[in-house]
């Protein structure tokens, strides 16, 4: 028998050929769901927000750049594993995608208003978005070495860490507590009734509770209560309330259904019965189409949740003017010099809610618009009066002042820079027109 003896040089020929036998793993890619569905489910089930990415993956140059020097490193993958759910909404010239996944990149494109790729919108679980991002924003930056975009990573952690908060809704304890409530505040009633406990129904009013966009629109707008339709063989007091309500104004029981109390009527003016959490958008349209409307009153009030409630109906924006009248001369100078003037007046007229959070030294107020008071300071961080804050139409802070000499117009035009920000801010994330009225 012949033994094949071989040199060193042939033993590593032989090694290398071998070598290259063995397939090479495949590069680690970014994970991406393509379904906007299945994001907002995963959305829902993690409580973590959703990052758009709007991109042309096959033609457009920064969409590539920013792919190969941010989206496809391992630190940027580390992060979106740790605080996103990520989903590409992609819009390929060359490659084509399936009629359903067209369809609906298009849709958001629409409704999450993006004009121009690489493009990122931020969204919550409810898919509401509340922040956005470009390509500036997430770039590699000209200092940074490649695989280790560092300050995108930082741009990102600020818009997770700055997102805004869940809110709980406000309800009231019961359906005495809740008209009168209305009344106080002169504002609808929106009352959620159900009947039974299956489990569709069960699920649907808990997500309905869940989701921030009919939350926060609740919040601003009306008054809530949580109530189930009564038993026949309950005869509490509770009970025979709500069962009033319902056959005076000749409501019928379905296992899930809201219905809209106007203040003014004292009527149930509008009933819903077809309710889909995963949708609320037309739900809230409804809503809003029950909702007589509310004038904008013509001075200063006093009541958080009618400046709300006018804000959000109207567009307008709420100045919130923490004084104390009867203690500061600066507040009386405020009032004097801008406030009292044609020029702000009108200007409040065609722009604002203007409300009067006033802590006086010589007067007693009633202990609701005292607790009212002190709530909002303390959120607001008052540490002295006058202090002026400026809330958008969706409750949100865009601005706040000091007194300064020079009568209304620096304040005025501080106002419609921080205005018109902001309803281009607002425009950007919902593509809707925010021009105050």
């Amino acid at each position: 028998m012949m033994k094949l003896r071989l040199g060193r040089t042939g033993a590593c020929a032989i090694l290398l050929a071998a070598s290259l036998l063995v397939a090479e793993p495949p590069p680690v890619k970014t994970k991406y769901l393509i379904s906007f569905d299945a994001a907002l489910l995963n959305a829902k089930k993690t409580r973590k927000p959703i990052m758009a990415y709007f991109s042309g993956s096959d033609w457009d140059p920064w969409t590539q750049k920013l792919d190969a020097d941010v989206l496809e490193t391992d630190l940027f993958r580390h992060w979106a594993t740790e605080n996103v759910i990520l989903v590409r909404v992609d819009f390929p010239r060359v490659k084509k995608p399936t009629s359903f996944v067209k369809a609906q990149n298009e849709k958001l494109r629409i409704k999450y208003n993006i004009s121009k790729v690489p493009s990122f919108s931020f969204i919550d679980p409810s898919g509401l978005p509340f922040a956005r991002a470009g390509y500036d924003d997430v770039r590699l930056r000209d200092d940074e070495r490649s695989g280790e975009p560092r300050e995108a990573i930082k741009f990102l952690d600020h818009v997770i860490a700055t997102r805004p908060p869940d809110e709980a809704i406000i309800q009231q304890k019961d359906l005495p507590a809740g008209i009168a409530y209305a009344k106080k505040h002169f504002i609808s009633l929106l009352i959620l009734i159900s009947q039974g406990n299956a489990a569709g129904p069960v699920k649907s009013k808990a997500e309905l509770l869940d989701n921030q966009q009919f939350v926060r629109f609740v919040n601003r707008t009306m008054a809530f209560v949580n109530l189930t339709w009564p038993d026949d063989s309950d005869t509490s007091a509770s009970a025979n309330e709500i069962r009033a309500l319902l056959n005076k104004n000749k409501v019928t029981p379905v296992p899930l259904q809201l219905l809209v109390w106007d203040m003014q009527t004292e009527k149930i003016k509008g009933r819903i019965t077809a309710i889909f959490p995963d949708n609320v958008d037309p739900l809230i349209a409804q809503i809003q189409n029950q909702l007589p409307r509310l004038d904008a009153p013509s001075g200063w009030i006093e009541d958080l949740r009618l400046a709300q409630a006018v804000a959000a109906q109207q567009n307008r924006y709420i100045l919130v003017a923490f004084t104390s009248m009867d203690s500061s001369d600066w507040c009386q100078k405020l009032q004097q010099e801008i406030f009292d003037t044609d020029e702000f007046t009108s200007y409040a007229r065609k722009h604002l809610v203007l409300l009067r959070i006033d802590f006086p030294t010589a007067t007693t107020q009633p202990q609701t618009l005292k607790t009212q008071n002190q709530t909002l300071a303390e959120m607001y961080n008052v540490r002295g009066y006058p202090t002026v804050v400026v809330l958008n139409p969706l409750g949100q802070e865009v601005t706040d002042a000091k007194y300064e000499k020079g009568g209304p117009g620096p304040l005025l035009a501080q106002m419609d820079a921080v205005i018109k920000k902001d309803n281009e801010r607002r425009a950007m994330l919902t593509n809707t027109d925010t021009t105050a009225q």
